[in-house]
């Protein structure tokens, strides 16, 4: 891409940020390394942008620019009982003729906003957003582990002592990827030992604030409606639910529809302070010195860790059933070693097994050294005639 065509694009780009964090004034001036190649993927899907006419890709990428930021507004606008075939009409009635690039302009937005794998959805039907199925049902139903009430695993009630993410990597063997996808946080897999992780703190403070700022502002509109003349006993139900509204925490899952993005993002970032908590003088070493590839990560930022000292398994809802995966493994018996020289959980049975393979290589040694001895001992035995 030549310098003109990245000037543009870094102006748009700067724009779309803007629509998609709602203007914060505290953040807007850091862009996000994952929202920008988000972006840089859309663009890459348009035709225009590879084209050698500077004028065509200039054109392709403004109106694909705008395309995505009018997706992600009637998007916003529209959750949580928007569907996709209802997306797509207003989107063409807006004149986007081409339904190719509306499809994926939607993909695109999806994946700035609420944050979910919508890539390479030719190829991979189960990342599609069904027509007729509304944004919250694709989104918090099918990619996250939201279980039913009455359905919470209870299993494991707590977190084990110094779980954390320096534990999982040098007991566990864990290895810790960044993922640029929201649905992605947490997903742990055992054949290579990855552990994906959603770190844009920027991103979910910026998602939390504005969720949760506007559900109180439409809360607000809500109360302060003028309705129309009603029966005594309906205007008491209403104003009895009105005050039920305004009451309602801004985080409540299970509560509202409209505020349960609010309360994923939230959660999400109480799941980074279990992993990295900032009063752990082994995490801030750990985040120190974390390499990928031998170079430092940029993603790790230490000012963004978490300060809270204890929670309870028990307030998650969208993660449990990972963590409990996760602590699973972190439970089981490290597999070398090096991990069992570095697992001291329990002192007792570490010490034990140091202790008894101590003796055992004590013992293999001096039997092997009595039986050396004792065959140089036999071949100077003369041998009677």
């Amino acid at each position: 891409m030549s310098k003109d065509l990245q000037a543009i694009w870094r102006e748009i780009n700067d724009d779309l940020r803007d629509v998609c964090r709602g203007k914060c004034p505290q953040r807007s001036a850091r862009t996000s390394d994952r929202q920008e190649e988000l972006y840089r993927l859309g663009m890459a899907a348009v035709a225009g942008v590879r084209s050698n006419n500077n004028d065509i890709a200039t054109k392709a990428m403004r109106d694909f620019h705008s395309l995505i930021k009018s997706t992600i507004q009637i998007l916003h606008a529209g959750w949580p009982s928007i569907t996709k075939y209802t997306l797509r009409s207003l989107l063409l009635k807006q004149g986007h003729i081409d339904n190719a690039n509306v499809d994926k302009a939607i993909d695109v937005a999806l994946c700035l906003w609420p944050g979910i794998d919508c890539t390479g959805t030719e190829y991979d039907k189960r990342k599609r957003w069904p027509d007729h199925d509304t944004a919250y049902d694709f989104v918090m139903t099918s990619r996250f582990d939201d279980p039913a009430d009455g359905e919470v695993d209870d299993s494991i009630a707590r977190f084990p002592p110094k779980f954390r993410a320096a534990r999982l990597h040098d007991i566990s063997g864990i290895h810790i990827e960044q993922t640029y996808y929201l649905d992605q946080h947490l997903r742990f897999n055992e054949d290579t030992r990855t552990l994906k992780l959603f770190m844009d703190f920027q991103w979910l403070h910026d998602m939390l604030e504005r969720t949760s700022a506007e559900h109180s502002a439409k809360s607000s509109v809500v109360a302060t409606q003028p309705s129309a003349p009603q029966p005594p006993a309906a205007a008491s139900t209403a104003k009895s639910c009105t005050c039920m509204q305004q009451c309602r925490p801004i985080a409540d899952a299970k509560g509202d529809q409209t505020t349960a993005l609010a309360a994923l993002y939230e959660e999400t970032l109480r799941s980074l302070d279990v992993l990295f908590p900032a009063w752990d003088s082994q995490t801030m070493d750990f985040v120190a010195t974390y390499e990928e590839n031998g170079k430092p990560v940029p993603w790790f930022n230490l000012q963004d860790l978490g300060a809270q000292k204890q929670q309870s398994l028990r307030k998650f809802r969208y993660w449990r059933a990972r963590f409990n995966e996760l602590i699973i493994e972190f439970e089981s018996p490290p597999k070398d070693l090096k991990r069992i020289w570095k697992d001291r959980r329990n002192p007792m049975a570490y010490w034990t097994f140091w202790l008894g393979l101590v003796i055992a290589a004590s013992t293999l040694a001096f039997g092997l050294t009595s039986a050396v001895l004792g065959g140089l001992q036999l071949g100077r035995t003369p041998i009677p005639q």
